[in-house]
């Protein structure tokens, strides 16, 4: 029978550590395969380029920010049965933040909703004119 201990105290050192030395490396990757081109194959460019949005350390990114948005609902779930709701709720507010941080750098939604809106208002001094009345400025051309 196989049995597993986990060591509380240094399971999270050790895990973020880890993380950490990945971090590191796509760093250097990224260095070295993609600004300095040292193999001069297009598919390491592609691959480790930190620029795009379907590279292996964008992806990387979006895990890790999704596991802090689990670690704050799990701090929620946690505080909420300890401690006083009042005292919990940001963490849930933390929760729906990184969740959202993850969605988009999984999704792509910032530049989705850019273009959308280039559609639907133009560009230039219309689209200028079209959100002045929100911010309260007055344009004599």
């Amino acid at each position: 029978m196989l049995a597993f201990e986990i060591n509380q105290h240094l399971l999270p050192k050790k895990l973020s550590w880890f993380l950490w030395l990945i971090c590191c490396g796509l760093v250097v990757c990224d260095s070295v395969l993609t600004f300095h081109d040292v193999t001069g194959y297009y598919v390491f460019n592609r691959i480790f380029d930190m620029t795009r949005e379907e590279s292996i350390p964008n992806w990387y990114a979006s895990i890790l920010l999704f596991c802090i948005a689990l670690t704050c609902v799990l701090t929620y779930v946690i505080q909420r049965v300890r401690v006083e709701r009042q005292v919990a709720v940001p963490w849930l507010f933390f929760g729906a933040f990184f969740t959202f941080l993850s969605m988009d750098d999984g999704a792509k939604i910032h530049e989705r909703l850019g273009s959308f809106f280039q559609r639907t208002h133009g560009r230039g001094r219309r689209n200028f004119l079209g959100f002045s009345r929100f911010v309260g400025v007055s344009l004599n051309i």
